[in-house]
């Protein structure tokens, strides 16, 4: 994955005092890094099928874990490489919170010793059913849930986050010790030569690559929610 970043002609002219070009240029890599930022959340929740992207977590953490091949591994051959994985069993004001309860049970048979590891991941609209149907708990029984708390948004003393390129209605139970992001330390966030942009006289353009790849080692720890909806 890569990042550009411009350097217009007549950015360098309106700025060529000293001062000027390091604050243009601060401004600048600033940008790129957060365009760094988004597009590794994107991929991450890709299905890992784009040019040269790298895994993403409806490849290694998928909802027909039945099918396709991991790393070299077909999981219609092997299924001690197939990921958990579990359907909504209807409104998430009623079923909600049993689901997500089974599948962090399902999960501790496989990884009891790393339970506390364990972080949840979804999309906004999905994490904010949650928010409500634990918030109308809350308010008829006027005591903390059980099974979430709002100090910190946890299901169960486990974090729950959302993401903006999570896709929707599913929720992702991850056991980190088992999902690995391996970079190319030689070529991580290396920025490449200043290149001239054809026809644009005196525009260049570099760009901050990253070459990474997320990767699994025990599929049967994950698990993905699946039909999440109101």
């Amino acid at each position: 994955m890569a990042a550009s970043v411009v350097r217009w002609f007549t950015e360098d002219q309106q700025n060529r005092a000293q001062a000027a070009a390091i604050r243009l240029v601060e401004a600048k890599l600033d940008a790129a890094e957060r365009a760094v930022y988004e597009e590794l959340e994107r991929v991450m929740f890709a299905d890992g099928t784009g040019t040269d992207e790298p895994n993403g977590l409806q490849n290694l953490i998928s909802t027909s874990p039945t099918t396709g091949t991991v790393h070299g591994l077909n999981r219609a051959t092997y299924d001690w490489w197939r990921n958990q994985t579990k359907t909504a069993s209807g409104s998430a004001s009623v079923y909600l919170v049993g689901d997500m309860r089974t599948c962090l049970n399902d999960m501790i048979k496989y990884s009891k010793s790393e339970l506390r590891d364990i972080i949840l991941v979804t999309d906004q609209t999905t994490y904010e059913l949650y928010e409500d149907v634990c918030l109308e708990m809350k308010i008829l029984s006027n005591t903390m849930l059980a099974y979430a708390g709002f100090d910190n948004v946890v299901f169960k003393g486990k974090p729950f986050i959302w993401c903006p390129s999570a896709p929707s209605g599913k929720i992702y139970f991850i056991n980190p010790q088992y999902l690995k992001l391996v970079c190319d330390e030689n070529f991580f966030m290396e920025m490449t030569d200043w290149k001239q942009i054809p026809d644009q006289p005196f525009d260049k353009v570099a760009q901050i690559v990253c070459a990474l790849n997320l990767t699994v080692r025990r599929a049967i720890c994950q698990k993905v929610l699946t039909g999440v909806a109101a």
